[in-house]
């Protein structure tokens, strides 16, 4: 009764903005919706706006593809650049609660010209190791179908 998922998660997205410079959000799947629950700013001045609330179409953005296919059946973390907004890319993981069940996206976001897939591809073991993080602290583990890029 007294669980509360924001002291779970935001430590964690503090953390990925902390580490990467870029925003950290945590995204839930409504319908034909995600919907950004939980975000850490960017500390740098050109980043990306969404708000803790906000909902956006699952099209194919990183956290869409994620929330889409519950974290199993494409390999993880999942990148997309220009998906949503032509000036906007994404790095996406899932997280996962007891039972191995589904629970949402971790996602870094950020101008496609810092959020490279170079620097993807450095910040991929820091959004696998949050989202592991999560998951543990939700007692949750991995589904043996989430393959992760090496």
């Amino acid at each position: 009764d007294g669980f509360r998922l924001d002291a779970v998660v935001m430590p964690a997205l503090q953390a990925l903005a902390d580490r990467t410079g870029e925003s950290a959000s945590f995204y839930l799947r409504e319908g034909a919706l995600r919907r950004c629950l939980f975000r850490v700013e960017s500390p740098q001045a050109l980043r990306v706006h969404i708000r803790p609330g906000d909902s956006r179409p699952l099209d194919n953005s990183a956290i869409a593809q994620v929330l889409r296919h519950a974290g199993t059946g494409i390999v993880m973390p999942v990148f997309s650049a220009g998906a949503t907004d032509p000036h906007t890319a994404g790095l996406a993981a899932p997280v996962f609660g007891p039972g191995q069940s589904f629970r949402g996206a971790l996602a870094i976001t950020g101008p496609i010209t810092r959020l490279t897939p170079e620097s993807a591809a450095a910040a991929a073991p820091l959004l696998r190791e949050a989202a592991a993080g999560v998951t543990a602290a939700l007692g949750g583990a991995f589904p043996a179908g989430v393959r992760w890029s090496d």
